[in-house]
């Protein structure tokens, strides 16, 4: 069998196809294709009736006054055709600042038991401020490799009635169904920032009425209990919990160490729109009693104008001002940069950039309404483009700004923000990539639980063994999975890539 280099390992199976027939959307974000997607009129006009039903929803100076609403249409997607479903224009500054408008799609907007691929919703993204046009894939893959919850995403040519409206992004929708995939329910609440215009929100108290918060958070599904006692419950504790208390306060009823990962990420990529720039683009589900973080909206980033890695908490809003101001959570927080490092070197870059490049140049030449000429799609890898950085460049300064940063603090990356200086040697995984069976192994004298999950985090697979073992995954379909073992309370883990 051939043998293959662990990064050579790694990139594989961030960009495989994963063909796990359970988890809804493997085939629209079966991204190995390009797909294609017709919106078909079921009255005359529509983009008439969708500009307007965009605009009507802003009041002067561009502030948004009321929910967008959708339209009736067809749809049909790689040859499966859909009746009356809701057609709508999203987003904020790339509607106003396109030709091309960004899309949501909700396929049971008019038919409640209406689907497709096991999916509900989607979006499609025009990518508006990225010359590149991969920022926002390239920003998700890296976050779901990292092991974070975060959008699925791939590409689609896309027509409305017989117009071709050029190459668009899909991107998952944060739903129940998102939820169900990542979470394993959705029985907690989903709240979504819901700013109008260009207004975010700090998540700062507002008092305990739930009422107060209804123009900055929406509740994204249970609406009809609409019981807001964990979020308000939770935005005391954040923002009144005396400083010497607040460390115990937030860890029970917060993934600290995940929204670390996020915010190490977010200042890596020097993320435009995110919450501690515009406070914006965020998700909070609560699961178990403990809320987690979900990132959205990536189109901004790679962007001139880096903020230090070393961010000074009191210029950021109360949720990262409170967090790194414990300073175990802030020697966590400059650990994780050691993750994110690993995929802006020139090699893991190289990858990310030539695959996706590879996958849509030919479409973007001939996209009718893009917002940059297509030079900009050819030059922006490797140098700037009216002012927004290379994307090589720009990986190669942040490659050294966290490697000076983490000099400086003494922080060796051989010891990671979560495992144990002695795991890369306790966990072995061979062969790789492995066929039928992987062994697992050695913990000597101790028994340990190993669980195997896909690309979407859903769990597949799981035993329990002593010291060593072998695993049969002839089951499993060939791609990258993520290996984790327990032994006692430390968790190592490595990409075991299946090539049957």
């Amino acid at each position: 069998m051939r043998k293959f280099y662990f990064w050579g390992i790694v990139f594989h199976c961030v960009w495989i196809n994963f063909s796990v027939a359970q988890v809804p959307g493997s085939k629209l974000f079966d991204n190995s294709r390009i797909h294609e997607i017709k919106i078909i009129s079921l009255k005359e006009d529509l983009r008439d009736t969708l500009e307007s039903n965009y605009v009507l929803s802003f009041g002067m100076n561009q502030i948004q006054t009321r929910k967008i609403p959708y339209a009736a249409a067809k749809l049909i997607i790689d040859g499966t055709n859909l009746d009356s479903l809701g057609i709508r224009y999203k987003g904020f500054n790339s509607w106003w600042h396109s030709v091309k408008k960004p899309i949501k799609i909700d396929i049971n907007e008019y038919k409640s038991d209406q689907q497709y691929d096991g999916l509900k919703k989607f979006n499609l993204h025009n990518g508006s401020g990225d010359p590149s046009f991969i920022r926002e894939n390239i920003n998700y893959n890296i976050l779901r490799i990292l092991g974070i919850k975060a959008p699925r995403t791939a590409y689609a040519k896309v027509f409305i009635d017989n117009t071709y409206m050029g190459l668009y992004r899909i991107i998952e929708q944060i739903d129940n169904t998102f939820l169900d995939t990542n979470f394993g329910n959705h029985d907690g609440n989903l709240y979504k920032q819901e700013g109008k215009g260009t207004a975010g929100f700090s998540l700062a108290w507002l008092g305990s009425n739930k009422e107060a918060y209804y123009a900055s958070i929406s509740l994204e599904n249970h609406e009809n209990k609409n019981d807001w006692s964990e979020f308000i419950h939770f935005l005391d504790i954040l923002n009144n919990t005396p400083d010497n208390q607040f460390r115990e306060a937030i860890l029970p009823i917060f993934d600290v160490d995940e929204f670390l990962q996020i915010l190490a990420f977010d200042i890596a990529v020097n993320n435009l729109d995110f919450y501690g720039n515009s406070g914006r683009n965020y998700y909070l589900y609560s699961h178990n009693g403990k809320f987690h973080w979900i990132p959205w909206d990536y189109n901004l980033s790679w962007q001139d104008g880096e903020t230090p890695i070393d961010i000074n908490p009191s210029d950021y809003p109360v949720l990262i001002k409170r967090i790194l101001q414990v300073p175990e959570f802030h020697d966590t927080f400059l650990r994780k940069y050691c993750n994110v490092k690993t995929y802006l070197s020139s090699t893991s870059i190289n990858n990310l950039i030539t695959t996706e490049t590879a996958t849509i140049g030919t479409l973007l030449e001939q996209d009718p309404y893009l917002d940059y000429p297509f030079e900009a799609f050819q030059k922006n890898v490797n140098e700037a483009w009216q002012q927004i950085s290379g994307l090589k460049p720009f990986a190669a300064k942040r490659h050294t700004d966290i490697s000076n940063t983490l000099d400086n603090q003494h922080i060796n990356c051989t010891v990671s923000a979560e495992t144990p200086p002695q795991s890369q040697n306790l966990l072995q995984l061979y062969p790789i990539p492995a066929d039928n069976w992987v062994n697992i192994g050695l913990f000597p004298n101790q028994e340990v639980t190993v669980s195997l999950s896909n690309n979407s985090g859903q769990l597949v697979m799981t035993a329990t063994l002593f010291e060593k073992g072998t695993l049969d995954i002839s089951a499993l379909a060939p791609g990258c999975y993520v290996a984790k073992v327990n032994v006692g309370r430390k968790v190592y883990s490595k990409l075991l890539l299946v090539n049957h």
